[in-house]
């Protein structure tokens, strides 16, 4: 049964996948001609010839389309026109600044979260703190409603005007760590406002009440009773917020210099190079489509009730 439901997801992603596929090489197509978008203006016809023979855009729409699936099957992504290489090279030569930028915002988030929702289940618990509660999930609401682009923003007026730090791609130092706090915390308080009314509510069962009457420590009963429970109820949340996490580091990079996805895709808009675009956006709506099956999955198995 088990193997069966793994089949099924895995189905469920290769035809979404082919969905998103056909999306994106159709929409590059209704955007006009992938050769004259890409070569400068005046380009000779011929010269635009040669390069649609060379990176397969010649033939009818079927033939190309043939093509693309079958060069994407093998990796490959095309040619890109500004940095003269493949341009799977080039996206996989930023991509480690965006990994770096993403682990240090999800520490971020692990600490902040852990500590916000561990306060709210102690006030929960105690019933008390009523005040602090009412303040930090006012203060989570805020941060959350901000978002990391408008975090970004007040981090280069904070930190750039008034404290001069340089976030030059060249030569800025704390962009990743002034960036990890500008993704994380947004996607910690989101977290922590779901968590909130969770621990509430969790604490009218009668048996976490039994527990959390008895000698047990209140972050013992935290850990054991309350943690997993937030944990597994917001599984699938935390899944698509994760993907949410990955495009809010393309969004933070573009502003702070940090030269990881984001920053290499707004070069290649700019530059109008459509393959490092494409390959951009396939990466993005593939995760993307892969976090939403997984979640729909775990959402359709998760136990009722509480522990």
């Amino acid at each position: 049964m088990r193997s069966r439901a793994l089949g099924f997801i895995l189905v469920r992603i290769v035809l979404a996948s082919l969905g998103v596929v056909t999306v994106v090489f159709l929409a590059l197509r209704l955007a006009g001609d992938p050769v004259a978008i890409s070569m400068p203006p005046g380009t000779p016809l011929d010269v635009q010839e040669m390069y649609r023979k060379a990176w397969g855009l010649d033939g009818t729409l079927w033939q190309q389309y043939l093509r693309f699936t079958g060069k994407l099957l093998q990796g490959d992504l095309g040619h890109s026109v500004a940095f003269d290489r493949p341009a799977v090279d080039v996206i996989l030569s930023h991509l480690s600044a965006t990994l770096r930028l993403m682990f240090g915002a999800s520490l971020v988030a692990a600490v902040y979260a852990y500590l916000s929702t561990g306060f709210f289940w102690v006030a929960a618990e105690k019933r008390r703190f009523l005040r602090a509660t009412e303040l930090l999930g006012s203060l989570n609401a805020v941060i959350f409603a901000l978002s990391d682009f408008v975090m970004a923003i007040l981090a280069i007026i904070i930190f750039g005007l008034y404290l001069g730090v340089s976030f030059s791609p060249e030569t800025g130092r704390w962009n990743l760590i002034i960036g990890s706090f500008c993704v994380g915390l947004p996607f910690a308080a989101y977290f922590a406002l779901a968590s909130r009314r969770l621990a509430e509510s969790h604490l009218k069962h009668p048996q976490v009440q039994f527990f959390t009457d008895a000698t047990s420590t209140t972050w013992r009963n935290y850990h054991s009773l309350f943690l997993p429970v937030l944990l597994r109820q917001l599984t699938s949340l935390l899944l698509l917020r994760f993907v949410w996490l990955a495009a809010g580091t393309f969004v933070v990079e573009s502003v702070l210099g940090i030269r990881g996805i984001g920053y290499l895709t707004i070069r290649s808009v700019q530059q109008r190079d459509i393959n490092i675009t494409q390959g951009v956006v396939l990466m993005i709506a593939l995760l993307s489509v892969m976090a939403n099956v997984i979640s729909d999955a775990s959402q359709s198995r998760k136990p009722p009730g509480p522990p």
